[in-house]
């Protein structure tokens, strides 16, 4: 589930340009396909950050677009 999840996600984030949450999407992604959880925690860290990060650009251009 997570590994498709994560591929998922990476994808939308591909689409949308937003390279450093598709990067530790596909990070995510690779992890859970080996069946190993190391190190999960903090890609999944970093992975809010980024979209955290994607999201208040979104809302700062359609503030400015009014």
């Amino acid at each position: 589930a997570l590994q498709q999840e994560a591929h998922t996600l990476e994808g939308s984030a591909r689409d949308l340009g937003v390279r450093h949450l598709a990067e530790t999407c596909r990070a995510l992604a690779e992890l859970a396909r080996s069946g190993s959880a190391a190190g999960a925690a903090g890609l999944l860290e970093q992975a809010e950050e980024a979209f955290g990060q994607a999201r208040a650009q979104v809302e700062e251009e359609l503030r400015r677009r009014g």
